[in-house]
C-alpha cells in the first residue's frame, strides 16, 4: 500500500499471506499505525523519485499496489494559492504513476494497481475545482495505466 497507510486493510491481507508494505511520507504515523504487526513500514514520498526507487529495490518483485495518495488544493479559485494546485497534481497523478514505472514486475502478470480517486469528479462542490480535476486526472491515468 502507499502512502496514507490503512492499517485494518493491510492487517487483513497480511492474514491472508500476503508481505505486505504499508509505505507513505509521514514515518512517524506509520511506524504508530504498525508498531505491533508483521506489516513492513517503508518510507515513500510520491514526489520524490529516489525515495521511490530505494524501497523498490528493497522489496523486489511487487503484486498489487494499493495508492491513496493525496495533497487536496481546496478553496475558491481566487483563495488558490499557485504552489497547492501543481503539488495537489503532482501527488495524485504523477505519484502513483512513478510507482508504477518503478515497480512494474515482470513475474507479477496478475498484479495489480487502484488508484483512488474520488467523488468530486462526478459531483462538483464549490471549493473543490482543483480536487475535482485531479481526481478525473486520476481516473484518466488509471485507464491509461490499464493498458500499460
Amino acid at each position: 500500500m502507499w502512502e496514507r497507510h490503512r492499517s485494518g486493510d493491510c492487517r487483513r491481507s497480511r492474514g491472508r499471506g500476503a508481505h505486505v508494505v504499508a509505505a507513505g511520507r509521514n514515518r512517524v504515523a506509520l511506524e504508530a499505525a504498525y508498531t505491533d504487526t508483521t506489516v513492513s513500514v517503508k518510507y515513500v514520498d510520491v514526489t520524490d523519485d529516489t525515495s521511490i526507487a530505494a524501497p523498490a529495490d528493497e522489496v523486489g518483485s511487487v503484486h498489487h499496489v494499493v495508492s491513496t495518495v493525496s495533497a487536496r488544493a481546496r478553496g475558491a479559485v481566487g483563495e488558490l494559492s499557485p504552489e497547492a494546485i501543481p503539488l495537489s497534481f503532482h501527488t495524485k497523478v504523477m505519484g502513483p504513476i512513478m510507482p508504477a514505472q518503478t515497480l512494474r514486475s515482470e513475474d507479477a502478470e496478475d498484479g495489480s494497481f487502484v488508484l483512488l480517486s474520488g467523488v468530486a469528479t462526478l459531483e462538483p462542490d464549490p471549493g473543490f475545482l482543483t480536487v475535482a480535476a485531479t481526481n478525473g486526472s486520476v481516473n484518466a491515468a488509471t485507464r491509461s495505466l490499464a493498458v500499460y
